[in-house]
Parts: C-alpha cells; structure tokens; sequence
C-alpha cells in the first residue's frame, strides 16, 4: 500500500518545485502551463477550457502558496521507518514499481527540479534504456514535460503528451505546418474537424505507443550532468549548463511510423517535447 504521506509528499514538493519554475516561463509560457495545470488537477480533458472566474481565482490562490513556499525546503518521502531523499529516485522507484506506480525527479528546463509520479503503465527494455510508460499522474508540477531522459531511464508521459499535443494542435501558428498535415492525413483526419470535436478521436494516438518510443529511444541524447547536479537545492537554477549539453535531442536515424497520429509531426515536435534531465 502507498504510505498516503508519500503521496502528500510529492504534491509539497511539486509546489515547491512549480514556486522556482514559474520564473523561468515567459507571461504567456507561464499562463498555458497553468492552464494545463488547472486542468489536470480538476480532471478535465486538455480541449475543456475552464471557466475564466475559476481559473483566476486558482491562479490567484496557486500564487499565494508560492509565495508562502518560496524559502521551504524539500519534503522528505516516507517508506515504512525511512525517510527517503526526494532525488533518490532509484530507491523510490524499487518500492513504488511494485505497486504499479513510477516516480521522477531531476532537473528540467533551465535546472530547474521538477517532479511527478504517476500510475506505470508498462516498462518497457530496449537494448541498456529503460522505457517506463506512465499514465494518470497523482502529482506532477508546472514543467510536465512529456518525455525526459535520465541516465539509461526515459519516461514516456501519456497524460503530459496529451496536453502537448493538443496545445500545438490547436495552436493558430501549427496549423500550416507540413509534418502536421501529413501526420493527419495518414489517418484521413481533417485539423477543422478534430479541433471542433476531438471526443470522437481520442482514442487515435493509441497506435504511436507501441513503436514510436522505442525509434526515440534511438535518439542522440544529451550528455548527464556531472555530479555535483545530483542533489540541487532550488537555488541552483541559474547555474550554468556543463559543456557539450543539448537541449532537445538529435534526428533519429530510424524511420518514424506514417501510420501514427503525430507520425512525421512529431519528428519535429518531440524535439522540444523531450528533453534530458538529471
């Protein structure tokens, strides 16, 4: 059984986490991540817009907890007697895998820490890569990233795609894109009627599970942090990058599937979609 506290845990951290990360967003960067943020902590699916008046007022609401967060320190993880280090992620995941469940914490975007747990779906072993594929998160911050590269460890985040996905979709500024076109073509989709009701499609990205991640698993990633990342404190996320990092990663030399929704879309968008972290 799952120590509830653990759960809470998480979440504290996460706020903590989301308090240092909204400084690193542009104004408009900051307010679609709370967007998706709102949204997965009230259920909603990433095409229902929530009423303004209760968005502003849990943005307002989300803020004043930052604020109250902005000197606190990282929750320790219980596990029976244990205390775990929140970074201690391989020792987490050795309990947390057993119960159906996989957790993540490194740093993202700028350095920043961010964190998520959320239900494994499959674990998945691709030449030395582990590929944990997660579905319902339990908890998760503002960065949600819906792939991250760790060491050998990729996660494949299910609920934070579906968010990505959708906001590029519906993006004015996406909707001439070429790969765009020919990854909805392949499944004789029309942008207008998938953004006027997408309830009937989706289920349609399910096919790009099985391949797909394993042809980004190919993918060049970006060198690990050196150590001295392993443990960060908030405050480090101005430091600067170790030479020889990329953000993003390489073109995979092996075929993408056409047959899949964001099939030759996703060769350019799942540049900016997964990223390495430590």
């Amino acid at each position: 059984m799952i120590p509830p506290a653990l759960i809470e845990g998480v979440r504290l951290n996460c706020d903590i986490a989301s308090a240092g990360q909204a400084g690193h967003f542009s104004l408009c960067g900051l307010l679609m991540r709370l967007r998706q943020l709102y949204k997965w902590e009230h259920g909603l699916a990433p095409w229902v817009e929530p009423e303004a008046a209760d968005a502003l007022e849990w943005i307002a609401r989300r803020e004043r907890t930052w604020d109250d967060l902005e000197e606190a320190s990282w929750r320790t993880l219980p596990w029976g007697a244990a205390a775990i280090d929140p970074f201690a992620v391989e020792t987490l995941n050795r309990h947390l895998r057993a119960q159906g469940l996989a957790y993540g914490a490194g740093l993202s975007r700028g350095l920043a820490p961010t964190f998520f747990l959320g239900e494994l779906l499959e674990e998945r072993r691709v030449g030395e890569l582990t590929i944990l594929i997660l579905g319902p998160e339990m908890a998760r911050d503002l960065d949600a990233s819906p792939g991250l590269c760790q060491g050998s460890l990729i996660y494949a985040r299910r609920q934070a795609l579906a968010f990505y996905l959708w906001d590029h979709l519906s993006d004015p500024t996406q909707q001439g894109n070429a790969y765009l076109q020919v990854a909805l073509k392949s499944y004789n989709l029309k942008l207008k009627d998938l953004l006027s009701d997408p309830r009937p499609y989706r289920n349609s990205s399910t096919p790009f599970w099985p391949g797909s991640w394993k042809r980004l698993s190919a993918t060049k990633w970006a060198k690990p942090w050196s150590p001295a990342y392993e443990k960060p404190s908030r405050r480090c996320c101005n430091a600067s990058p170790r030479p020889g990092w990329r953000s993003g990663c390489g073109p995979s030399k092996t075929p993408w599937p056409t047959s899949t929704i964001g099939a030759a879309w996703l060769i350019s968008s799942m540049r900016s979609a997964c990223r390495p972290w430590r």
